[in-house]
């Protein structure tokens, strides 16, 4: 069973919903490819490579990252990779801005890609923050908690940036496969004494409340940067 709970745990990897949800703002954009690639590479390899030199280097332990510290450095790291996604990001928007009004359906894609990946970087940074606590705050349930809440929260109150239709969101099979999934994480990191059930509701709660503090901040501050 062991190698079962590994496997859940690859898979479901913190980073790969960031560029799933990258994907689905960007499908049908001219941008698409580039975005993927970008995310691909800053989101996930390039950090993963990171914690293989360190781990290399004996710097950490493993690339399970057992100690906190090491965690909190690999975040930050993180972090640094996802803000220069961010730019690249407001850069499309910037030129997206410039459009005539009848492609204002690439405006609001747009403004949902820019909520996104700001989402991303709040999520890095809570992990950072716990991390600092000495806090081992469990990121495959924060990562995939906030990644639902955020496609739920934009398709049921701001229609006009949701990416995934309607139909969806109202079909019960999506969401029960969706509680499903957070359940075996959940199984899973607690199995592999990854995490204690503590951090794993932790996880959650955050997941959930990073979402709404990011519109909050992208409302307040974020999109007037681009006025």
């Amino acid at each position: 069973m062991r190698s079962l709970y590994k496997a859940i745990s690859y898979l479901t990897y913190p980073a790969l919903w960031g560029t799933v949800g990258i994907g689905l703002y960007s499908y049908n954009t001219e941008h698409f490819t580039q975005n993927m690639i970008l995310s691909a590479l800053l989101h996930s390899l390039i950090p993963l490579l990171f914690v293989l030199i360190m781990v290399k280097l004996k710097k950490f332990d493993s690339i399970e990252l057992p100690n906190v510290k090491h965690r909190s450095w690999v975040v930050l790291f993180s972090l640094g990779c996802a803000f220069v996604f961010q730019q690249v990001v407001a850069q499309q928007f910037i030129s997206s801005e410039s459009l005539e009004v009848a492609n204002v359906k690439v405006l609001e894609r747009n403004h949902g890609l820019m909520v996104f990946s700001q989402l991303i970087l709040v999520s890095l940074l809570t992990q950072w923050l716990f991390n600092r606590k000495e806090y081992k705050i469990s990121i495959h349930i924060l990562s995939f908690t906030g990644f639902v809440t955020h496609f739920l929260v934009s398709s049921l109150v701001f229609a006009q940036d949701a990416v995934i239709p309607q139909n969806w969101i109202n079909n019960p099979i999506l969401w029960i496969g969706s509680v499903g999934l957070l359940v075996l994480v959940g199984i899973s990191r607690y199995k592999l004494k990854s995490h204690k059930l503590d951090e794993l509701l932790t996880g959650f709660l955050m997941g959930i409340s990073i979402v709404f503090i990011n519109l909050y901040a992208y409302h307040e501050w974020g999109w007037k940067m681009f006025q």
